[in-house]
């Protein structure tokens, strides 16, 4: 409908709007020469070279213990959604994977506390989670197995969205608890994990 159509739009201006935010703040960091203005937490270089590309940034709903990190149905301009950097880097002979946050922002610290707890494998098995069922953006190697990419676990977290459209209004059902049990960091190693060097390139 129309109005679901109009909702959406206003969405994405605000998600524009914080885009361009994040952007020129980059542009005046790189600019001014300033240090420590992104929190590097998590840099990794593996000695293969991975079956995937990824770069973006990434609005967690939930940590690993099921907090909230962001609010994604809360559209008041004054609520803004926050990001974490996500870069994968498929080399000639090895593979850099980096996460980071606005060294400015606290509301991921509990997240990345719990992610450093996690042992080399499943520090990978998040990142490729993550990357799965929050983006669209991954560049995967066309010589991949089709029965990896076919996995149905791996085709249903790809394929939810964390938008939720309804003709009438939601009662007594809290759209944030539908959302997050789609992106629970339980179901990660329910789906290939394609960052371990089983599915290396080369």
């Amino acid at each position: 409908s129309f109005e679901n159509i109009e909702q959406k739009q206003i969405i994405n201006n605000l998600d524009l709007q914080e885009y361009i935010e994040g952007f020129n703040r980059a542009k005046r960091v790189e600019k001014k020469g300033w240090e420590n203005e992104y929190y590097l937490f998590y840099h990794q270089t593996l000695d293969y070279v991975v079956p995937i590309a990824f770069q973006s940034t990434v609005a967690l709903l939930a940590d690993f213990e099921g907090n909230i990190i962001n609010n994604i149905y809360n559209y008041s301009p004054e609520y803004q959604i926050k990001s974490v950097h996500i870069c994968v880097f498929p080399l000639e002979s090895s593979s850099v994977i980096m996460m980071f946050v606005d060294s400015k922002e606290k509301r991921y610290r509990s997240f990345y506390k719990q992610f450093r707890k996690l042992s080399p494998e499943k520090k990978l098995a998040a990142i490729n989670f993550i990357i799965f069922s929050y983006s669209e953006d991954v560049y995967i190697q066309k010589k991949i197995n089709e029965k990896v990419l076919m996995d149905p676990f791996l085709v249903d977290v790809s394929r939810k969205s964390l938008e939720l459209i309804t003709p009438n209004p939601i009662i007594d059902v809290n759209p944030l608890l539908i959302s997050k049990e789609n992106v629970n960091f339980d179901k990660m190693h329910e789906i290939p994990n394609l960052l371990l060097k089983e599915f290396k390139v080369r």
